[in-house]
């Protein structure tokens, strides 16, 4: 049996992160780029985490023993004085450890005791952009993450990955490790090398969520789109849902349900899941000639 679950459409866009200074009040720029590489010991199993706020992220592979970096900094402020504060406040901070590469965002905008964004973060006048460029060894495990200004693509990768973004889509392909692939606004798209062997979720609010997987595909799937459609290449069969849930909430008894919908492809395996509000599900097979079917 092929998927396709269909539910009712609408349009909703939810608000992202305000830009910190809007680029038609912006008096000064300046921009910067840089390059540098890290070398990798023979046979070390590096994860590569890269924490931005503002910019877009690319990652690709090579096959040497080092992971080579081209950064593109733009800096933007109403005044030379917003631009002075913005080079004195914002800075990327690089940890070089044996197993780790960690290139994180500092600034203002961040909690001042927690490793995360603080909504009570006020326009300082500045923007600070910065686009990373990563040549890297297939076999990394990448953590990476932005929020607004800038799109996420990675290809080649092996590896384990975590891949965020807010306002912007994420593009992988070529990929054949396991992990989580995240945004709010903007599509999802993951394309697989080899069927991952590890559990996966795919996942965001405004956009479409297309993942393609090798023939022979032997998972789990759970697939949620609050505003579009469900569809699969791959035959499946119905898994049983999971029990509502009941609690107690400010005095309220709450029963809450998974909703969407459980299915197997193949003998079933790792456990992988779907979920957009406003866009459709795509679960498709890579080197098929297979048609995407819909029942309802």
């Amino acid at each position: 049996m092929h998927l396709a679950v269909v539910l009712t459409s609408a349009v909703y866009l939810a608000s992202g992160l305000a830009s910190a200074a809007g680029a038609e009040d912006d008096r000064v720029l300046e921009r910067e780029h840089s390059s540098r590489s890290f070398e990798i010991e023979p046979g070390a199993q590096i994860v590569l985490v890269v924490d931005n706020l503002f910019g877009g992220i690319q990652v690709r592979t090579h096959e040497l023993p080092r992971i080579d970096l081209e950064l593109d900094k733009t800096v933007r402020g109403h005044t030379e004085g917003h631009l002075a504060r913005a080079l004195s406040e914002v800075s990327l901070q690089i940890t070089e450890q044996p197993d780790l590469i960690d290139l994180y965002v500092h600034g203002p905008f961040r909690h001042p005791t927690r490793r995360e964004w603080t909504h009570n973060w006020r326009d300082p006048g500045y923007r600070v952009v910065y686009d990373f460029d990563l040549t890297v060894p297939p076999g990394v495990d990448l953590r990476i993450k932005t929020v607004d200004g800038g799109d996420m693509r990675v290809s080649g990768l092996r590896g384990d990955f975590e891949v965020i973004n807010v306002n912007g889509g994420i593009e992988m392909t070529g990929i054949a490790g396991s992990g989580t692939a995240r945004t709010v606004n903007g599509p999802v798209l993951v394309e697989f090398d080899r069927n991952p062997a590890g559990d996966s979720r795919f996942e965001t609010v405004n956009g479409d969520v297309e993942v393609l997987f090798r023939p022979g595909l032997a998972a789990d799937l759970e697939l949620l789109s609050t505003f579009g459609e469900l569809w699969s290449e791959f035959n499946v069969k119905p898994l049983a849902s999971r029990p509502p849930i009941e609690t107690v909430e400010s005095g309220r008894r709450v029963i809450k349900t998974d909703g969407g919908a459980r299915v197997r492809a193949g003998s079933g395996g790792p456990s992988h899941s779907f979920e957009t509000l406003n866009g459709d599900v795509l679960i498709r097979s890579r080197g098929s000639d297979a048609e995407m079917e819909k029942t309802p």
